[in-house]
């Protein structure tokens, strides 16, 4: 049998024991199993302790040639295929005979684990030769370095409790690595299956370790405890940083060594510090409170219901709503806010709900865009049904195009050349296939989003629950094109042409495109501290979401009543409505009072705008409120105005005005903490030292690794100590460099309060 012919694999076990063991402790195969399968094809040899499987290749897999496993120079077992053959029939050189056992026609396929060790021996040798006890070089013991104050009485060893708490499974499969049997995993990011790291449970201390074969850290030729793999796997090797994995641990040693540098002759004392450090304030700006009044009347008793049920503030539920309405009327309700002007703006809004992970962002969001999902799920049940209809009209098109195409004949012959035409461009081969209306889209590509606008010109809705995740999507290099797609999306009128080499050439006519999220402070503020510095980031993208609040949280009440069906049902019927209105027949305008209103506001934002002290990141943010007050008050009048009129009145543009005010008091307390942020980064400072991450003697160096909010720049960093320090949190020390003429080093002392863990 030639394998590159057959497109077969054989298993030729040349020594069945051996590769019985070895097999099943590597790869978990079991080749008893394999061997009493009724359904197998086997070469059975004469000899003893021998046996041959043969396999189907996948189709499309090229043969590899052959791999074969040795011990002491005799082989174990071999996987042969491409250039390989094996004999089927005839006499065995050393006596008896061969004998087939199977169907050829039906030779089984080859089984995954060893496609993979046909495709990555490299890989599986090592583990393979580990299993029998073929190393090239011993795992070593990686020696202890030691720790400062590791002699004092009653010191606590952190990598030992860390020992005692987590076993090496653990940690293993909490960093990705797969479990293959009892002692091997295999580690992430392996194009293979092969389980390269191995346990080691007979280590002469009685600890157990792991080493690995793979292409990995733990590949360094030692055996590694829990703690060193969680060292090199979770703290990049920082054993500092893994030092400090619990607060207690920390705070206990650093108390023993204090009362230890106390103790002797010139030690450290209390009196060379302040008795109490100044307090460092991180107080955030009042916002105004939601007033119902700003929803359009059919909103207002479903938003109160809906916040009073969750305990949530309604900032998030009236965002949501808001957010929810201008995806439903996008590029329907179109408004010039000028009376002679063709300044048309589209009500295409950006919201952010900010808040704590208990503040009920989430929840408030989900409920107000059900009456969205139900819009979805009628709209999919329809193109379910035009799919369906489309299938019979494509049968009636593909016939009648064959009886159109012989009467064009007939006619071409009598050279009736425009009739010919006519009757094919009558009977068209395919009929127009109908497309899906959306309303909203939870993820998806820029390339399928574009293609999703172009069967939805009226615009779309993007929600994402933590929108986190986008933002730092859209903030890697390689999706650059992505971000200027988004930033085009916001106001609701420009197109977009992406060319790509699969999909081609294409033509987003109509880019609208409205986005809801929710985000934690911490989250948000690096994107806040690039907005206002001017940095990378800065281009616009965060001011965008003119719908940004960050409202108190109020005290928290039991509630359990049933929702106000009324209220629900008045507010579905607005969105269904608005969902099947076609859109106004041109621009809506506002009336004579609603114009004088709105021409006053302009005069004063762009006074405001112009004046030499507001910083540059609110100043963006508050220009992009010249499209968001004729929105608001363009959807506020098709919420409650059923008969949709083309004149905008004086209500709804002071609820939009009102709007502004309000969200300006909110930007401002979200802008408040970027534009000053040296409390911040300092109160996160000492989070951390309470935290144990930093230890007495630190410098900026164990700051800057920590990679935390705020704290990216080493600016940004000495700012903050120069805040602790003259606070009197922390003492500045200049350490002499070292006796071949290294500089001096400035590493910063903790007040011992801290690190004792007084009650202040």
């Amino acid at each position: 049998m030639y394998h590159g012919a057959s497109n077969t694999l054989a298993l030729d076990l040349d020594d069945y024991n051996q590769a019985t063991a070895v097999l099943a402790d590597v790869a978990g195969i079991s080749l008893s199993d394999m061997l009493n399968d009724p359904g197998r094809f086997e070469i059975k040899s004469p000899k003893p302790n021998r046996g041959k499987l043969i396999f189907k290749l996948p189709v499309g897999f090229a043969g590899l040639g052959l791999r074969q496993l040795k011990l002491y120079g005799r082989v174990i077992f071999e996987l042969r295929s491409g250039n390989c053959q094996d004999v089927v029939y005839g006499q065995h050189p050393e006596g008896g005979k061969y004998r087939l056992i199977g169907n050829p026609a039906a030779i089984p396929e080859a089984p995954a684990v060893l496609l993979d060790m046909l495709t990555h021996w490299d890989a599986w040798k090592p583990c393979f030769d580990s299993a029998l006890g073929i190393e090239a070089e011993s795992p070593k013991i990686s020696p202890r370095n030691p720790q400062q104050g590791e002699h004092l009485p009653g010191r606590r060893d952190p990598i030992q409790e860390y020992n005692q708490a987590n076993g090496i499974q653990a940690v293993l499969l909490a960093n990705g690595y797969k479990q293959a049997g009892r002692d091997r995993f295999i580690r992430p990011g392996s194009e293979s299956e092969a389980p390269g790291a191995v346990v080691m449970r007979n280590c002469v201390d009685g600890i157990e370790r792991v080493y690995s074969h793979g292409g990995d850290v733990l590949n360094d030729g030692y055996g590694h405890d829990a703690f060193d793999c969680f060292c090199l796997l979770e703290c990049g090797g920082d054993l500092n940083k893994a030092l400090a994995w619990d607060a207690e641990i920390t705070k206990h040693n650093q108390r023993l060594y204090i009362q230890a540098e106390q103790a002797k002759p010139n030690g450290l004392t209390f009196s060379n510090w302040p008795e109490t450090p100044v307090e460092i304030s991180v107080k955030l700006k009042p916002v105004l409170a939601f007033n119902f009044d700003l929803l359009p009347d059919s909103f207002k008793p479903w938003v109160r219901d809906i916040a009073h049920r969750m305990q949530c503030p309604p900032d998030y539920v009236a965002v949501s709503v808001m957010v929810e309405l201008s995806a439903i009327v996008g590029k329907k309700g179109l408004v010039n806010p000028k009376s002679r002007d063709d300044w048309t703006v589209c009500p295409n809004l950006n919201g952010l709900n900010i808040g704590r992970p208990s503040a009920m962002k989430t929840p408030a969001a989900n409920e107000v865009l059900k009456p969205l999902q139900r819009l979805e799920i009628k709209a999919k049940e329809a193109y379910t049904q035009a799919l369906a209809d489309n299938e019979t009209q494509e049968f009636i098109n593909k016939e009648g195009r064959v009886l159109a195409e012989k009467q064009a004949k007939a006619l071409i012959k009598d050279k009736k050349f425009a009739a010919a035409k006519q009757v094919l461009l009558e009977n068209p081969e395919q009929p127009d296939k109908p497309t899906r209306t959306r309303y909203l889209v939870n993820d998806a590509t820029v390339e399928k989003l574009g293609e999703l606008l172009n069967e939805n010109p009226n615009g779309l809705m993007l929600y994402r629950d933590e929108i986190s995740g986008f933002l730092k999507t859209i903030d890697r290099e390689d999706r650059s094109n992505d971000r200027a797609f988004y930033l085009e999306c916001f106001n609701g009128l420009g197109r977009y042409t992406y060319d790509r080499i699969g999909r081609g050439t294409i033509d987003i006519e109509s880019l609208c495109l409205a986005i809801l999220g929710n985000i934690q402070p911490g989250v948000l503020r690096p994107y806040l501290n690039q907005a206002a510095k001017g940095a990378t980031g800065d281009d616009g993208m965060i001011q965008r979401f003119q719908l940004m609040v960050w409202p108190d949280l109020t005290d928290w009440q039991h509630v359990d009543q049933w929702p106000d069906k009324e209220a629900k049902n008045k507010a579905v019927a607005v969105f269904e409505r608005l969902a099947a209105w076609q859109g106004f027949s041109e621009p809506a305008r506002f009336d004579e009072a609603a114009q004088k209103l709105f021409d006053a506001w302009l005069c004063e934002l762009h006074q405001e705008l112009r004046a030499d002290d507001i910083p540059p990141a609110i100043e963006s943010h508050f220009g992009k409120y010249k499209s968001l007050i004729p929105s608001l008050a363009v959807l506020v009048h098709l919420a409650d105005d059923e008969s949709h009129r083309l004149i905008v009145g004086v209500d709804a543009i002071k609820k939009a005005i009102a709007w502004g005010d309000y969200l300006k008091s909110h930007a401002l307390r979200v802008y408040g903490a970027a534009l000053d942020p040296v409390n911040a980064n300092a109160k996160t400072i000492l989070d951390k030292i309470e935290s144990g991450k930093l230890s007495d003697g630190f410098g900026t160096r164990d700051i800057l690794r920590g990679g935390w909010t705020g704290l990216d720049t080493l600016d940004n960093v000495n700012a903050a100590l120069s805040r602790l320090v003259e606070y009197g949190w922390l003492k500045q020390l200049t350490l002499p460099g070292s006796a071949k003429g290294g500089r001096p080093s400035i590493r910063y002392q903790i007040h011992p309060k801290i690190l004792l863990n007084i009650p202040r």
